[in-house]
């Protein structure tokens, strides 16, 4: 009777267990990634006429 209980957890931790994502889950993710990636780097640099911070001309 205690033998019972070891398969039962078993199949609960098996069936607990999160399948790999697809691709197009991870497409998605990493495009959402790059894209907050180049709105940062687009604000970090401004204007493209101005000069850097701290540039001496």
């Amino acid at each position: 009777m205690r033998l019972l209980p070891i398969p039962a957890l078993l199949l609960v931790l098996l069936s607990a267990c999160k399948g790999e994502p697809s691709f197009e889950e991870r497409y998605s993710e990493a495009e959402a990634t790059i894209s907050e990636q180049a709105q940062s780097i687009e604000s970090d640099l401004g204007q493209p006429g101005a000069p850097a911070p701290g540039a001496t001309p």
